[in-house]
């Protein structure tokens, strides 16, 4: 960080005090200088929001962020019915043309002519009476969502991108749609909020894998944490100028 030198005519006594009330400040312990204390927090937000940003897309991307964190892949199943892709309708959708929205009219009448063969030779077995069909009409040249989008390469928790664009640093705090972004003395809380956030960055048992949106502030990288006491530092400088101008 560059040097700073503040030129103020007080004496020693006096500058010492507008230390300790600087520091009070930004701590949160006393009122002076609260813009700039305010300020300093949303520069340590922002910066924390900035890493955190760029620590998602690395991990989206397959990678591994600086903290050591990488998130499962995605499963072809997942990629495909659950990921959106050019040209194919929601999966609400696609619901009306059971089996599969992927095949056409004559192959869909194929299918659940098969079916019902399979249900009367595997005595109501459904499960089977569909592999049956299945097999049957991908041998004469049926697609499935599966077969077509299931290895299709897409990024992580990135199909709407609403999720990192919380997680991102806004011109104005708090202003980004599900963004967390709040100060208080001494303190500034980020995050998101959006929906299903905490399910993915806590994971569900048996039934969605973890994928950390951040790692725990205990594990984050030494260079996050240089960039945060620089913005702090800055901050502090800030407070103190104010509190040795208005003297």
């Amino acid at each position: 960080m560059a040097e700073n030198v503040i030129y103020v005519r007080s004496t020693r006594a006096k500058v010492r005090e507008k230390i300790a009330r600087s520091i009070a400040a930004a701590s949160g312990r006393n009122g002076d200088a609260h813009d700039a204390s305010v300020a300093m927090q949303v520069r340590i937000g922002m910066t924390a929001l900035a890493h955190i940003k760029d620590a998602f897309i690395t991990k989206a991307r397959g990678g591994t962020d600086e903290s050591g964190l990488s998130w499962p892949k995605l499963s072809p199943k997942t990629i495909a019915y659950s990921r959106r892709h050019p040209g194919v309708p929601p999966a609400k959708q696609r619901a009306a043309f059971r089996p599969s929205w992927m095949i056409t009219e004559k192959q869909r009448q194929r299918w659940w002519y098969l079916y019902r063969i399979g249900l009367a030779r595997s005595k109501g077995d459904k499960n089977k009476a569909a592999a049956y069909a299945w097999a049957t009409i991908k041998r004469e040249g049926a697609k499935t969502l599966l077969g077509v989008y299931g290895n299709t390469q897409v990024e992580i928790l990135r199909d709407t991108g609403l999720l990192l664009n919380s997680l991102s640093p806004g011109v104005n705090p708090g202003s980004v749609e599900s963004q967390v972004f709040d100060v208080q003395p001494g303190e500034c809380i980020i995050g998101t909020n959006r929906k299903h956030a905490a399910s993915h960055h806590d994971g569900i048992p048996g039934r969605l894998p973890q994928r950390k949106l951040w790692p725990d502030p205990d594990n984050w990288p030494e260079s996050w944490w240089a960039d945060i006491d620089d913005q702090a530092s800055a901050g502090l400088i800030d407070i103190l100028t104010y509190l040795l101008r208005t003297s």
